[in-house]
């Protein structure tokens, strides 16, 4: 069954959603990619599998700042962290899982490997789905236009992103500069932690991604030919599938 629910903390209101059976032993956060949701298409994907083959394990996504039905006016690095720690506390507190685990697409991954660099892993593992481990060249040399980003630079708001737009500003963006995850070391983590990219990713750059595993020790998986929304459904099956066996979490269909 699929249901919506908040999470109300220090005055911000998170929307989540949750798939799940009846029993409740383990539990997957998800965290989204740029300008998603916690309705995602990878999510969907994983949540159809997990339930399919897991009956006792849940899907829980939440929409960051300023995406899907969240009503912040702008992002802030420090907000994202604050959501994923509030909608982490639920689950514990809610449903008391043997063992959590986390899935971060391209922004998310971002969000969640900072979130590890500054509060230590909440998860028992960890996977990641072509993570933006250069969030900000990510933003601003792919995402954004030379146009939007002169238009931050004055002092404005501009609306980015793909299909679905959130707002960016240059504080925003001075933010992430001042993040750059690729100098943090992850190697403490890395025997829990998985990397799936595909080679043809036009978004976040395979090199790049690549090079932070190997320089942390992280197990990469390379998919030939993937694009960044890995589009293909033999490729999104491949990526599911080698994160629920990571998981440990594979099973007998339901």
């Amino acid at each position: 069954m699929r249901e919506y629910f908040t999470v109300e903390k220090d005055g911000h209101v998170i929307t989540c959603r949750i798939c799940r059976h009846e029993t409740v032993r383990n539990v997957i956060l998800c965290g989204h990619g740029f300008a998603g949701s916690k309705d995602s298409g990878s999510v969907d994907q994983l949540a159809s599998r997990v339930l399919k083959k897991c009956r006792d394990t849940a899907v829980v996504s939440f929409d960051w700042p300023s995406h899907g039905a969240d009503e912040e006016k702008q992002q802030r690095p420090e907000l994202n962290s604050a959501y994923l720690r509030a909608v982490i506390a639920y689950i514990r507190e809610t449903y008391c899982p043997e063992e959590l685990f986390g899935f971060g697409v391209s922004f998310g991954g971002y969000q969640f490997l900072r979130y590890i660099a500054e509060n230590g892993s909440p998860f028992r593992k960890t996977a990641f789905r072509c993570p933006a481990v250069n969030m900000h060249d990510v933003l601003t040399e792919t995402i954004m236009t030379k146009e939007q980003l002169e238009q931050c630079g004055n002092g404005r708001t501009v609306q980015a992103g793909f299909a679905n737009k959130v707002p960016v500003d240059a504080e925003f963006i001075r933010r992430l500069q001042a993040c750059d995850i690729t100098k943090n070391d992850y190697r403490g983590y890395a025997g829990d932690m998985l990397i799936i990219h595909g080679t043809a990713d036009e978004v976040v750059p395979f090199d790049v991604v690549k090079a932070f595993a190997q320089n942390n020790g992280i197990r990469f998986t390379a998919v030939p030919g993937s694009d960044h929304r890995f589009t293909k459904k033999e490729d999104m099956d491949l990526a599911v599938q080698q994160v629920i066996a990571f998981f440990g979490l594979a099973g007998e269909d339901a």
